[in-house]
């Protein structure tokens, strides 16, 4: 198993802020638009040439095509950062990165402090088997003295 994954939170944390910085640059444009469009509105006047121009033949005028690009603005921006958006999506997702690379931590550590116990656990081992080793062979030394004692006799 890695360590590490190539996707971590610091990367949806920059898509969250990019998809933020991208809503607000299309809030700008509109903003800029309507600042516009009201400078100019109702330049055209209000006789029949004027209502032409702003609903058109079948309500397709410049006041329709308007509020047209008004709601295409509004859906980049819902798409952007909207509640249902990519900004918040991906916020939601730097939690979840962030919370699975805390526990990701938390079982390297743990890991390592098994593995620390192990050796340990080995080592006191390895002592006993050299402590056993030495008791066998003062035994072995003792009985070899009492055999020799007894050949002495």
């Amino acid at each position: 198993m890695a360590d590490t994954f190539a996707f971590k939170s610091g990367h949806a944390g920059k898509i969250q802020d990019q998809m933020v910085d991208l809503a607000d640059e299309v809030e700008a444009v509109k903003v800029e638009m309507e600042s516009v469009f009201k400078e100019y509105w109702g330049c055209w006047g209000t006789g029949e040439t004027g209502r032409t121009i702003a609903h058109g033949e079948k309500n397709d005028g410049l006041i329709a095509g308007y509020e047209s690009q008004v709601e295409v603005f509004k859906s980049y921006e819902d798409f952007a950062n909207g509640p249902e958006g990519f900004g918040p999506a991906f916020g939601e997702a730097k939690k979840k990165l962030i919370a699975m690379e805390e526990h990701n931590r938390q079982i390297l550590e743990y890991n390592k402090d098994i593995r620390a116990f192990n050796e340990q656990v080995r080592d006191q081992s390895q002592s006993r088997e050299a402590l056993d080793r030495a008791r066998q062979a003062l035994e072995r030394r003792g009985e070899v003295l009492e055999r020799a004692g007894k050949l002495r006799k």
